[in-house]
């Protein structure tokens, strides 16, 4: 059983690099943001285009929470690559339930 264990944490390791590199785990923005001209409302419907000003009305309006801010402000933020790294246990957690048995 132990042969096994290590054949698999040997197997894992070698792959690590084809795994992380295929699943976006090396690092990076995980959401792009695109920002749109106002000249691109050209091909909207008047219907859409007063949803989109009752959206933009409603999101200047809106409070937040100084409490939820200062939450998210204290909360940790790290990239893919840094929380793996910290918590390898989330990509292989079948490789640290064995010591557990």
């Amino acid at each position: 059983m132990r042969i096994l264990s290590l054949f698999i944490l040997i197997l894992s390791l070698a792959l690590f690099p084809f795994i992380s590199a295929c699943g976006g785990v090396v690092g990076g923005d995980v959401v792009s943001v695109t920002t749109v001209k106002k000249s691109s409302h050209k091909g909207l419907d008047k219907e859409d285009l007063a949803k989109l000003e009752e959206i933009k009305k409603t999101r200047k309006n809106h409070v937040i929470d100084p409490g939820l801010s200062n939450v998210i402000k204290a909360t940790p933020h790290f990239s893919a690559s840094e929380f793996l790294a910290q918590n390898p246990w989330t990509v292989w957690p079948w490789l640290f339930e064995q010591g557990k048995r």
